[in-house]
């Protein structure tokens, strides 16, 4: 019979006999409780197929990835949010100057600085919002002028 194994890298390696099961054992790859897919799709254990060596069945569980707990970290090591920062800052002006709802990905860029630690996303941070709550009166007032501009003409002008 032939099986697949999920490797620690998360792929999928096979179809192998038992002899490389007994080999990947041996090296370490694989243990007693690494699932096994059999070719029609049944999942078992490495430890209760027949024939794999009997060193397999006291080891320890091998890690996964595919079996890693969640939250995972969404960050490379060694960033540690200084480009999100300036990318807020960016972001923030530009909006600040033409496109005021382009304040909304500074403010996004600056809360991913913040999540990786970075406490310099704070003054972009409230720096969008206020660009944000600019924008907001903005509308809000021409919104009003619209309203006063559409009112007197409805009333004839008077």
């Amino acid at each position: 019979m032939q099986y697949y194994v999920w490797g620690s890298d998360g792929k999928r390696y096979g179809p192998v006999d038992v002899a490389t099961l007994n080999l990947w054992a041996g090296e370490g790859r694989l243990n007693s409780a690494t699932t096994l897919e059999t070719e029609d799709g049944a999942q078992v254990r490495a430890g209760s197929v027949p024939g794999v060596i009997a060193e397999v069945t006291n080891q320890p569980p091998i890690e996964s990835p595919r079996y890693a707990a969640y939250p995972r970290p969404n960050t490379i090591p060694g960033d540690d949010g200084a480009r999100e920062v300036t990318a807020s800052w960016i972001w923030g002006v530009v909006g600040f100057i033409c496109c005021m709802p382009l304040a909304i990905v500074g403010l996004v860029t600056a809360n991913r600085a913040i999540e990786k630690g970075n406490s310099g996303g704070n003054a972009p941070r409230i720096f969008n919002i206020v660009v944000l709550a600019l924008f907001g009166l903005t509308v809000l007032g021409y919104g009003a002028l619209l309203a006063v501009a559409l009112l007197g003409a409805a009333s004839g002008g008077r």
